[in-house]
């Protein structure tokens, strides 16, 4: 059940991201970030997390981008992580979403609410031993780094 779930959750993450990437995230103007991470169950030591942390911040920092606390962002970058422990290996989902304040209007009223203006994601299937090496990495070589990626595209002079 835990698998299926699992899966699922990846399918959807896929399925957005392929649509969204069709017609280009809008990651133009972004400048003040904060980031957040998720764990369920706890899936890598501390000792990682908080490497892993201090590399994501330093990444953004290098692409231009200014680091704030959660209440004086424009976006919050959320790095979610997931897995399903089997015998010999486990199963993870890790997701990294943009999640952008931004201002809503109607015809009768405006109002601020969260918008996703990046989605990206991957599952994979890890022996126990090596969850918090292969977690680090493909959080920080992966998602990250095509973040990065993309602002500096979509914000380059």
């Amino acid at each position: 059940m835990n698998k299926l779930v699992l899966g699922l959750t990846f399918l959807c993450t896929a399925l957005v991201s392929s649509i969204a990437q069709a017609d280009g995230w809008n990651l133009k103007g972004l400048d003040t970030v904060a980031v957040e991470y998720t764990q369920s169950p706890l899936v890598v030591s501390q000792a990682t997390m908080m490497q892993l942390d201090t590399d994501t911040k330093l990444k953004l920092k290098s692409a231009g981008l200014t680091l704030a606390s959660p209440q004086d962002a424009k976006a919050i970058v959320e790095i979610s992580i997931h897995n399903v422990k089997g015998i010999v290996n486990e199963w993870v989902v890790v997701q990294l979403t943009v999640q952008e304040k931004v201002q809503t209007v109607s015809r009768k009223s405006s109002q601020k609410a969260d918008a996703i203006t990046y989605i990206d994601g991957t599952l994979f299937e890890v022996s126990k031993g090596a969850v918090d090496k292969k977690v680090y990495d493909t959080v920080l070589n992966g998602l990250v780094t095509k973040l990065v990626g993309a602002y500096l595209d979509q914000n380059s002079k």
